[in-house]
C-alpha cells in the first residue's frame, strides 16, 4: 500500500515538474495537463494542505497568463518561477501526518479570564476576553511562545470571570452571551449562544492538529452558511467554496483566481440564519484557509509555523464583531479632508515642466483635483530621500507653487536603500545598524529599482525611528503625502520574489526569522512612516498609502487594490475587493481608477471614475509607456462628463468625510455591503 502511494506521488510531481518544463522551455501558451482527477483532494486528505493549496494555483489555466505579465512589470524577470518556489518553500512531505489534540485529562481556571485545559503534552487556553470575545490558543507542546503580536492594541480588558462546569463529558465555560462547550473525548471545541444554538465548532475527526511547525485547526461547516472578509482577495464577494492563502505578493495583471496578492488580513466572517460570528487567525506565518474547497462539509485554517491563535467573536450582527474586532486591533485615524479628494497619478509624471502643466490644465479645465502624485522617476537614481537634479532641480519651489493652486504633493518611498557608501540613508543605516542580517551577520542584499538595496528592519524600534527621521528632506520640500511601495516586500531576480526567509528580524528583541515577519512587513514600515511624519509635522494628520499590510494596518495607512488591468472584468473585480477589505477593518480603500497596467478607451475610464466617487480612496493611476490618463484624454465628451463625476465626488465631500469620521471611531466602514446587512443594529 506504502508504494503504491508513494508511486502516486511520483506520477503526481512529475506531471507537475512536466508542467513547469513545458511552460519553461517550450513556452507554452496551450492550457497546462491537468493532475489526475482527486489528486490534490488526496493531498489534503492525506495532511498536505499546504501543498494542496499551493498546487491548486500553479495548476490553474490563469497561472501562466499571471507568470507571463511578471517578465513585463517593472523588471521582474522570474514570475514564472514564483508559485513553484513557494511550493518549495511551504509545502511539507506528502506523507507528514497530522497529529489531532487528544483527550482532556484535567483542568484549571487562571485568573482573571482564562480556563486551562491538559490534553497530554497539549495546553490549551481558552480567555474570556469579553462576554462576546473568546481567545483560544493551542501549544502542541505545552510551552506557550511569547504573547506579542503587532496586530492587538487592545490587550487589558474588563475583568470577567468565566462561568465553569462540568460534566463527565464536557467542561463549559459561559458568559452572559456565548459559552464554550469542550468536549472532552477528545478535545473538541464548541461555541454556542446563550440560547444553547451552536454557532461554530470542531471538526468531530480532525479539530486541531499539529505537524511538526505546522498548526491547523478543521471546523464544522453547515451547507447554508456564507463567509466574507479575508482582506485583499480577488473574486467573488462571498468566500465560501474558496481556498486562500495569506503571503503578501507582488502579483501584477492578477485574476479572479489569482492568490495570494499584496495584504494578509486572516479575519472572515461567518453567516448563517442571521447571525454571525468573526475569527481572526493571529497568525503571520504563511497561512490558508480552505472554506470548503476540499471538502464541502468542513472548512478549516492553519499556518506553516506559530501558534493556533485565534479570536471568536458573537455577534449576532456583522457590525457588532467589526466593532469588536477593530476595538481589537485599532481603527483608521480620521484622515485629512484633502486626502478623500480626487488624486492624480502615473509612472511617471516628469520633469517639474510636465507636473507644472497637468496641474495648469486641472485648473484651467475646471476640473478639481487635490492630490498629484510623484512616481519612482523624482529620485536621484532611485534613491529615496533625494531628488532627481535633471529632473525636479527646484522641488521645494515648485511644491510650493503647487500648493498655492490648492494641490498637495505625495511622493513613492520604497523600502530598498541603494547599498552605496556614498549614500546618505545607507550610510546612516549601516550607523545605527538597522538592516536586515543573515543569523551569521552577513547582510542581506536584494535586488529592486536602485540595483543592490539593503532592507530596514522594520520589526526593530530603532529601525523605525530611524527611518521616520529621514523624511525630512520630504517634509522640509513640502511633501505631504506617502506612497509605500513595493513593501511586500517584493525582490526582483530571485524565484521567491522576496526576502530570503533565513534571514533574521529584532521582532522586538525575540530575533525571528522573515518567514514569521514577511507578512507584517509593510504594515510596520507604514507605521514607521506614520509615526515618522507625525514627528516631524505634529500640526498635520498624515496620509500615508500602501500596498501590503497586516491585520492592524489601517492604524497607520489608506490601502489600494495593486496593479491591476485596464479592463471590464477588473472594474467589477475592484468592488468586492474593495467591500471584504473595508470589513475586514480597512476602511480607506480604493482601485487604481482606470486601470494600472494597459490603456482603457474613454467609456471604462469615465465608468470606473464613477465607481471611484463612491470609494474612499479615488485615485487614477497607469503604468509606464501607457495613454494618458487624465479626465480629458478621451476627448470633449469624456471630458464633460469626467467633470461633472469629479464635481459629484465632491459634492459628496462632507458626507464622505463624516463617513470616515464614523469609520475612524466605531470602525463601520463608508463602504458597507448589504449583502451581510452592516446597517444592523
Amino acid at each position: 500500500m506504502k508504494f503504491l502511494k508513494l508511486v502516486k506521488l511520483f506520477q503526481i510531481t512529475k506531471l507537475i515538474l512536466s508542467n513547469f518544463a513545458d511552460m519553461m522551455l517550450l513556452k507554452r501558451t496551450t492550457p497546462l495537463i491537468p493532475l489526475p482527477k482527486g489528486s490534490l483532494r488526496d493531498l489534503k486528505r492525506r495532511g498536505n494542505v499546504f501543498a494542496a493549496s499551493v498546487g491548486r494555483f500553479f495548476l490553474s489555466p490563469s497561472f501562466e497568463g499571471d507568470a507571463s505579465r511578471f517578465l513585463g512589470h517593472k523588471g521582474c524577470k522570474n514570475g514564472r518561477f514564483f508559485v513553484l518556489a513557494l511550493l518549495l518553500l511551504f509545502v511539507k512531505p506528502a506523507f507528514a501526518q497530522w497529529q489531532s489534540v487528544g483527550d482532556v485529562h484535567s483542568y484549571r481556571i487562571e485568573e482573571p479570564n482564562s480556563v486551562i485545559v491538559q490534553a497530554g503534552k497539549s495546553t490549551l487556553r481558552i480567555s474570556l476576553l469579553a462576554p462576546d470575545i473568546v481567545r483560544i490558543r493551542l501549544a502542541p507542546d505545552g510551552a506557550f511562545a511569547p504573547d506579542q503580536s503587532v496586530a492587538i492594541i487592545k490587550r487589558d480588558w474588563q475583568v470577567l470571570k468565566p462561568n465553569v462546569t462540568e460534566t463527565p463529558t464536557e467542561i463549559r465555560i459561559a458568559s452572559r452571551e456565548i459559552a464554550v462547550v469542550v468536549r472532552k473525548s477528545p478535545l473538541r471545541l464548541s461555541f454556542l449562544d446563550r440560547e444553547g444554538n451552536v454557532l461554530n465548532k470542531d471538526d468531530a475527526e480532525r479539530g486541531m492538529s499539529w505537524d511538526g511547525q505546522a498548526v491547523r485547526v478543521w471546523k464544522n461547516m453547515p451547507l447554508d452558511e456564507n463567509y466574507y472578509g479575508f482582506g485583499e482577495k480577488a473574486g467573488s464577494f462571498n468566500r465560501k467554496f474558496k481556498h486562500m492563502s495569506m503571503w503578501n505578493s507582488d502579483i501584477p495583471a492578477y485574476k479572479a483566481d489569482t492568490d495570494p496578492l499584496y495584504q494578509s488580513i486572516p479575519f472572515f466572517y461567518g453567516v448563517r440564519k442571521g447571525k454571525a460570528y468573526g475569527i481572526f487567525f493571529d497568525n503571520s506565518y504563511w497561512s490558508s484557509f480552505d472554506m470548503g474547497k476540499e471538502d464541502p462539509e468542513r472548512y478549516s485554517f492553519g499556518a506553516t509555523g506559530g501558534e493556533l491563535n485565534y479570536y471568536f467573536f458573537y455577534g449576532p450582527s456583522p457590525k457588532k464583531i467589526l466593532t469588536r474586532y477593530t476595538e481589537l486591533v485599532g481603527r483608521m485615524q480620521l484622515p485629512p479632508r484633502w486626502s478623500l479628494g480626487y488624486q492624480q497619478c502615473r509612472w511617471s509624471y516628469y520633469p517639474e515642466s510636465r507636473v507644472r502643466k497637468l496641474a495648469s490644465d486641472f485648473r484651467s479645465k475646471n476640473i478639481p483635483c487635490d492630490v498629484i502624485y510623484l512616481d519612482i522617476d523624482y529620485m536621484e537614481g532611485y534613491r529615496i530621500f533625494t531628488f532627481s537634479e535633471k529632473n525636479f532641480p527646484q522641488p521645494k519651489q515648485m511644491i510650493a507653487d503647487l500648493a498655492k493652486d490648492g494641490f498637495k504633493m505625495a511622493v513613492i518611498v520604497d523600502p530598498g536603500i541603494k547599498a552605496d557608501s556614498s549614500y546618505h540613508a545607507f550610510q546612516s543605516g549601516m550607523k545605527r545598524d538597522v538592516f536586515l542580517k543573515y543569523p551569521d551577520g552577513k547582510l542581506f542584499i536584494g535586488k529592486v529599482w536602485p540595483g543592490d538595496c539593503a532592507f530596514p528592519d522594520f520589526s526593530n524600534p530603532v529601525a523605525r525611528t530611524w527611518w521616520g527621521a529621514n523624511f525630512d528632506v520630504l517634509v522640509d520640500a513640502g511633501v505631504r503625502g506617502f506612497w509605500n511601495d513595493m513593501n511586500e516586500p517584493s525582490v526582483f531576480d530571485v524565484p521567491t520574489k522576496t526576502v530570503d526567509l533565513k534571514v533574521l528580524h529584532n521582532d522586538n528583541g525575540l530575533m525571528t526569522t522573515h518567514a514569521k515577519n514577511h507578512n507584517t512587513y509593510g504594515m510596520q514600515m507604514t507605521q514607521a512612516t506614520y509615526e515618522g511624519v507625525r514627528k516631524l509635522q505634529p500640526t498635520e494628520r498624515p496620509f500615508v498609502l500602501t500596498r501590503a499590510s497586516y491585520a492592524g494596518g489601517q492604524r497607520y495607512s489608506a490601502a489600494w487594490t495593486g496593479d491591476n488591468v485596464a479592463s471590464w472584468e477588473h472594474l467589477e473585480l475592484a468592488l468586492p475587493m474593495l467591500l471584504n477589505l473595508s470589513i475586514s477593518g480597512q476602511p480607506f480603500v480604493g482601485s487604481d481608477i482606470g486601470g494600472f497596467i494597459g490603456s482603457p478607451d474613454g467609456e471604462l475610464f469615465a465608468r470606473w471614475l464613477q465607481l471611484g466617487v463612491f470609494s474612499p480612496l479615488m485615485r487614477s493611476h497607469t503604468v509606464i509607456n501607457s495613454a494618458d490618463q487624465e479626465p480629458w484624454s478621451y476627448g470633449a465628451k469624456f471630458e464633460a462628463i469626467n467633470r461633472k463625476t469629479i464635481e459629484l465626488r465632491y459634492q459628496l465631500l462632507p458626507y464622505i468625510y463624516s463617513t470616515m469620521y464614523q469609520a475612524s471611531v466605531t470602525g463601520i466602514p463608508a463602504m458597507r455591503p448589504l449583502e451581510v446587512r452592516l446597517l444592523d443594529a
